[in-house]
């Protein structure tokens, strides 16, 4: 394992996100026994999933089940935990994404083996 994630929120109900060598997304709930869903991605090539991020409270359409995380191919992407593909990928780094964090609602920032910091504005949401 190489990323964790809390749920914001005093606790977010004990969800936690996780990742690493494996290549897949998974999602533990404190209420359910042993792991209570698997979301699989970054499934071509090694891209282990270096870093992950949940959206800070106040994100809009369904922010609290979104979920940035970055991998070891120098991408990028949004996840919305209730379905079992990304939302979309960046390819943001040319080397090994390592890092990513939220910069307010709408901004994620990255950070990668390249030596960049990368900001990505999501765009706003339909209404």
């Amino acid at each position: 394992v190489y990323a964790v994630a809390a749920a914001p929120g005093g606790g977010g109900g004990g969800v936690i996100v996780f990742g690493g060598a494996d290549t897949a997304i998974r999602v533990w709930a404190a209420r359910a026994r042993g792991e209570a869903l698997s979301v699989k991605g970054y499934a071509t090539g090694e891209p282990w999933v270096s870093g992950l991020a949940w959206r800070p409270e106040g994100g809009g359409g369904g922010g609290e089940h979104h979920v940035a995380g970055v991998s070891h191919d120098g991408s990028m992407r949004l996840w919305d935990l209730r379905t079992p593909v990304p939302l979309g990928t960046v390819k943001q780094h040319g080397d090994k994404a390592l890092a990513v964090a939220w910069w307010g609602p709408d901004t994620i920032a990255s950070g990668g083996a390249d030596c960049k910091l990368q900001l990505y504005d999501l765009p706003p949401a339909e209404s």
